[in-house]
């Protein structure tokens, strides 16, 4: 699951943590992008297209998990930074995020994430990204590289009804998949 928040482009490659493996530390960007299992290798194409300055990767496990942040790290090109935060961290800088001057990409390793974020934060306007999130029991095709559990399509309708503008691609040429494909049958 991924967010684009627009400004501009500069930093370099490092982790941005504080504190006993929580994240924090400065002005950070918004849950999503990139998520719902876009992992490290989806971001490279995603990265190339919208030249972020900073990827906010949200998760309250990963947050906690230095190993693990590494492994995103490595699929970090150029100059950007990454920002590893829990859910309610993130909901406290949303605002942040937005209004200041760095180009951000947010991303959830689950819509579950990305939901509570919503929830939590202000995300009404904002456009998320489905894309990456593949096959697993109880999921079903909703493109190739898009498979999501009922559970799942709820967390769309929670996002939509929150005010976000939810679609599915898998990369930014991509042929953008509706709101109707994604929402519960």
């Amino acid at each position: 699951v991924q967010v684009a928040l627009e400004h501009q482009v500069g930093i370099r490659a490092q982790r941005v943590t504080g504190g006993e493996g929580q994240a924090g530390g400065g002005p950070q960007g918004q849950g999503e992008q990139a998520a719902h299992h876009h992992g490290p290798p989806r971001v490279v194409g995603w990265g190339a297209r919208l030249h972020p300055s900073r990827y906010v990767v949200v998760d309250d496990d990963l947050a906690a998990s230095d190993w693990e942040q590494e492994l995103y790290l490595l699929a970090l090109e150029g100059e950007a930074q990454a920002v590893f935060t829990t859910t309610a961290e993130a909901a406290e800088q949303l605002e942040l995020w937005r209004s200041d001057d760095q180009r951000t990409v947010l991303l959830t390793r689950t819509l579950e994430t990305m939901r509570r974020l919503a929830e939590l934060g202000s995300m009404a306007g904002t456009e998320v990204n489905l894309g990456g999130i593949h096959d697993a029991p109880g999921r079903v095709e909703v493109a190739p590289y898009l498979f999501m559990s009922l559970s799942e399509r709820r967390d769309v309708e929670a996002l939509t009804e929150a005010g976000v503008h939810v679609s599915g691609r898998d990369l930014p040429d991509a042929r953008r998949i509706g709101l109707a494909a994604l929402l519960p049958r």
